[in-house]
């Protein structure tokens, strides 16, 4: 079966054969659209006899070198939980509270909002 090789982000991850099957609809025929999009992919086989492992993509993040996508891949590659808190935990939280970030806490942060 016809395969397509991705190359990680991590230069210590081996090159992984992805089957054509798994890639998106059009990559056959316009790869080169795909050459800067940000793929998790999923070690599936990597036989000790070879250079390349086998894998799945199992996400598509987005563009290379845009802060979501780059952030996304991060947290997933190091098993961070970035999802929303569920209800019960923010009815755990006291409500109303008039709360704020000091400011000397403010000036030894970088503000990225």
């Amino acid at each position: 079966m016809p395969f397509a090789t991705f190359t990680p982000v991590d230069h210590r991850v081996p090159r992984i054969n992805v089957q054509l099957a798994d890639c998106p609809q059009d990559f056959r025929f316009r790869p080169g659209d795909y050459d800067n999009i940000l793929f998790i992919c999923r070690i599936t086989n990597w036989k000790a006899d070879s250079n390349f492992a086998e894998g799945q993509l199992s996400k598509t993040l987005g563009q290379a070198g845009e802060i979501e996508p780059e952030t996304e891949g991060i947290l997933i590659e190091h098993g961070v939980d970035f999802s929303e808190f569920s209800d019960a935990v923010l009815d755990c939280l006291p409500k109303n509270l008039p709360w704020t970030i000091p400011a000397d806490e403010i000036t030894k942060r970088k503000d990225l909002r």
